[in-house]
């Protein structure tokens, strides 16, 4: 029973270590940190979708995988991420679809939209992220929890955490039973010290009721020498 016990202990404790591990490092490659594109890996990045704009290709929820790309090698039809131009949404990213490639203001430009309509302001090369690669579904929801304090608490700290405890706690099993061994083997030895000790006296005894023996029998024959001399 005990090694059941301890295999299905050991299955838990690695269960809670490899998610969090997991949790990390999807943090870590969908975190935006201190960029508001998010970090790129690999030429690859994860944007979490906010509106519905682009339904029935993905929805408010998804996480949208995206590819950097040359903009000048995109076309019509192309699903791209950018800075949106648009001034009352500075610095959002938008992921649309490319109607039109143009020239504004002499700049090198594409004109967007989403599924319904078209988006009212150009969006010039130098603001396009990349070129959409694909979706999961609801990850991006999850995503928002997971960077949320509940979510982080929950899904990577509690998880690290009770590792954590269970490897403290078998550092104290394993530390308690170091120490009664140690305490065992020295008891052992005292035990064979003390049993070394009794036969030495007993040899010692032995050795003192020799003596004494030989201490008589040179004193008989001192007086038998004497007597013989007599």
């Amino acid at each position: 029973m005990r090694p059941f016990i301890h295999i299905l202990s050991l299955c838990i404790k690695t269960a809670f270590f490899l998610t969090a591990l997991f949790l990390l490092c999807f943090i870590l490659v969908t975190s935006p940190w201190n960029q508001p594109g998010g970090v790129e890996w690999f030429g690859y990045r994860f944007l979490a979708v906010r509106s519905d704009s682009m339904r029935p290709l993905f929805a408010s929820g998804d996480l949208v995988v995206i590819r950097r790309c040359d903009p000048s090698q995109l076309q019509k039809g192309d699903v791209i991420s950018f800075y949106s131009p648009d001034p009352s949404h500075q610095g959002l990213i938008v992921t649309h679809q490319i109607d039109q490639v143009v020239q504004s203001d002499g700049v090198p430009s594409f004109v967007t939209k989403g599924a319904s309509s078209l988006d009212l302001y150009p969006v010039p090369f130098h603001q396009v992220l990349g070129i959409y690669q694909g979706h999961i579904p609801a990850a991006g929801r999850f995503l928002s929890f997971l960077k949320s304090p509940p979510g982080y608490l929950l899904l990577v700290l509690f998880p690290f955490l009770c590792f954590l405890c269970g490897q403290t706690a078998r550092f104290l099993r394993l530390l308690k039973q170091y120490r009664q061994q140690a305490l065992r083997q020295l008891e052992h030895k005292r035990i064979a010290l003390q049993q070394s000790l009794q036969e030495n006296a007993c040899a010692l005894q032995y050795n003192r009721y020799l003596i004494r023996r030989l201490e008589e029998m040179l004193e008989s024959l001192h007086s038998l020498k004497k007597e013989d001399e007599t």
